[in-house]
């Protein structure tokens, strides 16, 4: 018995045209749901960093019967001003390093003696000197927190950059009329402050923090030497914002702050004043050091003072909005907030 045989007939150019064709936009359409799946894990993952960090704050709030200060800057009968002085300027996240399992990093400082982890975090010693000027604690400051980080950003590329440590608030009465004013303050650009462990967390400290004026009325939880109690934010734990987020400027821009920059997990507070701007192009020159922002689209993470993390829309520049977000950043102020304007 002969087997027959039948040639198969290939594929003509036309047809493979056709399948490449549908198994690229096959992927044009997978690609924008891949990406939306991994923003959201990110963003998932920064609101669990808030709350681990908040969570952080109320157990050394269990240890030392009060919040950690917002940070170590002049003593709190005075406003601030552009002098350095001698005070630590330790901020609100180094004295948190126990309580998100990095305490073989608070150790490290050079703390001997003192209030609570020695003069570097003693909330009430004016004369201990800035932390950075010794190599040790620059080297324990230069570590990488992967809690203190959102995976959306990418301050760990940023080169050149200014780290700022703080934000400089004082209050003017001889001027007509009487201002308030803030500047950032911080390390020089250069690879000592590039080698700094970075962070998208800052405590919130209210309208304007602590600067010795009528603005005190709306101060937040962290501030100048603050000695917050749980029991003193009358406004309510789930009521007052607690920590929020923001991101590096990656800009080579010429100018000092509005070219690149990042936070040090050593630094202050931020002030509510200047709202929740929309957020801007990451490649301009509109991320500012003055308010708080993110890199997830339209939206920015915050932790209130019950250790419950909100998401809020950016924008809140005037008007209601506004409002509700200087009034959820103060503590005692004694305003009926309506949190659905954010």
């Amino acid at each position: 018995m002969r087997q027959s045989c039948r040639r198969r007939p290939a594929f003509t150019l036309i047809e493979l045209l056709v399948v490449i064709a549908i198994i690229a936009i096959l992927i044009g359409l997978l690609l924008p749901a891949v990406q939306k799946v991994r923003e959201a894990a990110a963003r998932s993952t920064c609101q669990n960093n808030l709350k681990q960090i908040a969570l952080a704050a109320h157990n050394y709030e269990s240890a030392f019967g009060r919040l950690p200060p917002g940070l170590l800057g002049p003593a709190r009968t005075h406003p601030f001003s552009y002098s350095q002085g001698t005070f630590q300027w330790t901020g609100v996240l180094g004295h948190l390093l126990p309580y998100v399992e990095q305490k073989q990093v608070y150790d490290g400082f050079n703390t001997a003696g003192g209030g609570p982890g020695g003069p570097l975090f003693d909330v009430d010693n004016l004369a201990a000197g800035i932390w950075a000027q010794t190599t040790q604690n620059v080297t324990m400051a230069q570590t990488k927190i992967k809690t203190f980080a959102c995976p959306s950003d990418n301050m760990s590329t940023v080169t050149g950059a200014a780290c700022i440590l703080y934000v400089d608030l004082y209050f003017n009465p001889t001027a007509s009329p009487p201002i308030l004013d803030a500047q950032p303050v911080g390390l020089a650009p250069g690879s000592f402050a590039d080698s700094l462990g970075k962070t998208n967390y800052l405590g919130v400290a209210g309208y304007w923090g602590f600067t010795n004026s009528s603005a005190d009325t709306f101060e937040g939880i962290f501030s100048n030497r603050s000695k917050t109690r749980i029991t003193g934010i009358t406004d309510g734990a789930s009521n007052t914002l607690m920590f929020g987020e923001t991101f590096a400027n990656t800009t080579p821009a010429a100018t000092k702050w509005g070219g690149p920059f990042t936070y040090s997990w050593m630094t202050g507070p931020m002030i509510a004043a200047y709202g929740l701007p929309s957020n801007p192009n990451p490649t301009d020159d509109a991320p500012g050091w003055n308010f708080f922002s993110s890199r997830h689209t339209g939206v920015v993470n915050f932790a209130l003072g019950d250790a419950s993390v909100r998401t809020f829309r950016t924008g809140a520049t005037g008007g209601s909005a506004y409002d509700a977000f200087v009034y959820m950043s103060g503590m005692r102020e004694g305003a009926v907030v309506d949190a659905s304007a954010l």
